[in-house]
């Protein structure tokens, strides 16, 4: 395997707009009792009401709501990619556990492998937050006409260096697959440079790891980069987890990304 592979590698974005590039997309909305906006969506073939959330960090609804769900095949126990906790706007952290959405419909907008939370307790509200509305640039609310103005966000993203790290022999196969499938992506995030980790991490290292796929950055402006490699990955269904690493090192690594991969997990 090569230790260092120097090319240019494009990731695609989850949105796939159902219009023209530059045209408005318009979503009506209603409000409740609580004057709260309130908006349909099409998740996995089936329509459900949610409330438009813009301080919302992703999509998220209640156990009730997903167990009705699981039980009319709406979604599968494979779209349950980890447990986790989560807080709430109250301040108080809760059970919770992470999700995928293949799918979901906004519109005339089709949005895929849209991560969400699934919360531990009942009468939660369903929120649609920025995990669905970070792909659009700017969103309006026309009051007048109860309508959601979007438009859509020009991604054009680039990183200097992205470190594979097998953890172990058998995870190499994985990882020239997952270079294989950068090459042949659409062109949206451009990378530089991939380095492959030649040797295996030390054992304690990768107990540490929650999932098949860790992307890890250390900068706050390689967010989103990171975000769009998740996205990628999840839709190569991937078990995926993000990892901030920047409260273990004393100055940020500015555009450089690992992802650990250990298939075993």
């Amino acid at each position: 395997m090569f230790n260092q592979i120097l090319f240019t590698v494009f990731l695609f974005s989850s949105l796939i707009a159902h219009s023209q590039k530059n045209e408005d997309i318009v979503i009506p909305f209603t409000r409740n009792s609580a004057n709260i906006i309130e908006i349909k969506t099409n998740i996995n073939g089936t329509e459900q009401q949610f409330i438009f959330d813009t301080g919302a960090s992703t999509v998220s609804f209640g156990k009730d709501l997903f167990n009705k769900l699981l039980k009319d095949s709406v979604f599968t126990n494979d779209d349950i990619i980890a447990k986790t906790n989560t807080r709430l706007a109250n301040g108080s952290l809760v059970y919770a556990w992470q999700i995928k959405i293949r799918k979901i419909k906004i519109g005339k907008v089709l949005l895929e492998n849209i991560e969400a939370i699934v919360i531990d307790g009942n009468n939660v509200p369903p929120l649609l937050g920025q995990s669905v509305l970070e792909n659009f640039g700017t969103i309006t609310i026309d009051n007048q006409k109860n309508e959601l103005i979007l438009k859509k966000k020009s991604i054009n993203i680039q990183l200097n260096t992205l470190k594979l790290i097998p953890c172990t022999t058998s995870d190499q196969e994985i990882t020239e697959k997952i270079i294989a499938d950068f090459k042949t992506s659409k062109n949206e995030i451009y990378i530089t440079k991939i380095d492959i980790e030649q040797n295996t991490p030390p054992q304690k290292a990768i107990d540490r790891l929650k999932n098949q796929i860790t992307i890890r950055y250390f900068d706050k402006n390689d967010v989103k980069k990171a975000i769009h490699l998740k996205t990628k990955l999840l839709s190569l269904n991937y078990m995926v987890t993000l990892e901030d690493m920047q409260p273990y090192y004393k100055k940020p690594i500015p555009d450089y990304i690992e992802i650990w991969i250990h298939n075993n997990y």
